[in-house]
């Protein structure tokens, strides 16, 4: 696994977020991959969504770290009850 990916175990998570990301996406990457596939989150819906999936998921039982790029981000209202298109987490 490439040193800028995310590292998981079953104890821990790490996802970043950019304004340069897509909720779509899984988070686990600080850059947009070069096909566009993959790469940060971009708003305080997505990282709610992504932590839930990981954690509700099983994925992680333990910490999950936020890595915030440059920027505001806001949340102004309660997360949507449905999540954002599917991402690979």
């Amino acid at each position: 696994m490439p040193a800028h990916f995310a590292t998981e175990t079953a104890d821990s998570a790490t996802l970043y977020i950019s304004q340069k990301g897509n909720d779509s996406w899984s988070g686990r990457s600080p850059d947009p991959t070069p096909d566009g596939t993959d790469g940060p989150l971009n708003s305080m819906n997505g990282v709610h969504w992504a932590v839930r999936k990981l954690t509700e998921g099983g994925h992680v039982s333990g910490r999950v770290t936020l890595c915030f790029r440059g920027g505001r981000y806001e949340m102004n209202q309660p997360p949507s009850s449905s999540p954002p298109a599917t991402g690979a987490l």
